[in-house]
């Protein structure tokens, strides 16, 4: 798993940092998702923590808008999921967050408690676009996020400062840092 030692942590400045994981199938998620981080926001301001896709596009999506944690998608160009009454984020105090999907109903953990779930079934429109954590269009994570991983597929064993150092089941390497 993951080291929670300081090294693996990673800085996002709210301006223009991202990291990319590159695009590979294993990350489409029509219908099961399973996402965990945990962050320490510095500002509390609408922004992205991890998506797959922009927009309409969006397979999936994690961010914190108006207040509260959002995790939706795209089901042939319409959203679905939990976009408003998510869990919120307290400035300067580490969150774990976890999201779930299993093609019917979508669920927000916060802290190992699950803080919001709704029922909403839908196939989600994948799409060839990366993982990128800490950005979706113009909303720029201000803050510091660790422990990441996808499920039983993919997670975080880097020090954020070179070539992301994500490894998936096969042992494939192919992100980026910006």
């Amino acid at each position: 798993n993951i080291n929670n030692g300081f090294s693996r942590r990673m800085l996002f400045d709210g301006v223009d940092d991202e990291v990319n994981l590159g695009n590979s199938t294993d990350f489409d998620a029509p219908t099961n998702i399973d996402v965990t981080f945990t962050v320490v926001e510095h500002v509390t301001t609408n922004h992205a923590f991890i998506s797959k896709g922009d927009d309409s596009t969006t397979n999936y999506a994690v961010d914190y808008n108006s207040g509260a944690v959002r995790f939706f998608g795209y089901d042939s160009g319409a959203p679905v999921g939990i976009l408003s009454g998510g869990p919120s984020i307290s400035t300067l105090i580490p969150a774990k967050i976890r999201c779930t999907f299993d093609g019917t109903t979508w669920k927000i953990y916060k802290d190992d408690v699950m803080t919001t779930s709704l029922v909403d079934a839908a196939t989600l429109t994948t799409n060839t676009s990366p993982v990128i954590l800490g950005e979706r269009t113009t909303r720029e994570l201000n803050g510091t996020m660790y422990d990441v991983s996808f499920g039983s597929f993919a997670s975080y064993t880097g020090n954020g400062n070179t070539n992301a150092d994500w490894t998936d089941q096969t042992g494939s390497n192919n992100g980026t840092v910006n």
